[in-house]
């Protein structure tokens, strides 16, 4: 497998797939304006640089090899999200997708269903485990070295989000995916960094301060 394959398939392999904010609010994609990003059904904001490259809804689910229509304006978009497993709400590149870097970092925010993955979960720290045991199992079983660390335990804008760190050799490359999950009604919605370095790490946990929670 290409190398460039390779991190593609890091980039979105954990996702094998809040609500209860606001029942008044129509379920979108949320507002995307030059780097601030806010969902207001989920009462979900966060500031990421603006000159990451942040991709539109169809480079995503075309990453994904997902069928998707054609639109020129992701952030106001609706779609039938209650019916979507995963859905992707912002995903930025440090680097321009077509960049040579192959460990460009970047930032996510999804959300999933949880009834998708195993009704049994109920916890932020239930899903973070079952995703790094599913993608540990993965890159195993696909010849590359996988570990997870603990489940760990951070605070952002006064909500408590589980936190674990996938680290997977590929080759010559060692990258890291790190998640941080909170559980609304059944759904999980997960910020994940990807990184290889720690000074690309601290940089996108720079933007984690600016999350908001709306409080339920």
């Amino acid at each position: 497998m290409r190398k460039t394959s390779i991190v593609v398939a890091f980039i979105l392999l954990i996702t094998s797939s809040l609500v209860g904010c606001n029942k008044e609010a129509t379920f979108t994609l949320g507002i995307l304006d030059e780097g601030s990003y806010s969902n207001r059904y989920f009462g979900f904001t966060i500031d990421i640089d603006e000159d990451y490259y942040f991709l539109t809804q169809e480079e995503i689910l075309t990453i994904r090899n997902s069928a998707v229509d054609e639109t020129e304006n992701f952030s106001t978009e609706e779609i039938i999200l209650s019916e979507q497993p995963v859905v992707y709400y912002v995903y930025a590149l440090k680097e321009p997708l077509d960049s040579t870097r192959i460990d460009n970092p970047y930032i996510a925010v999804y959300s999933e269903r949880l009834d998708y993955i195993d009704s049994s979960i109920k916890t932020k720290e239930e899903y973070i485990q079952y995703n790094m045991d599913f993608a540990v199992a993965i890159f195993n079983a696909s010849g590359f070295k996988a570990t997870s660390s603990n489940i760990d335990k951070l605070w952002y804008d006064d909500r408590q989000f589980a936190n674990a760190i996938l680290t997977v050799n590929l080759e010559d490359l060692t990258m890291n995916k790190e998640l941080f999950t909170i559980i609304r009604g059944d759904y999980a919605i997960t910020v994940i960094l990807g990184y290889s370095n720690s000074n690309d790490r601290e940089e996108m946990l720079a933007f984690l301060d600016s999350i908001t929670i709306a409080k339920q």
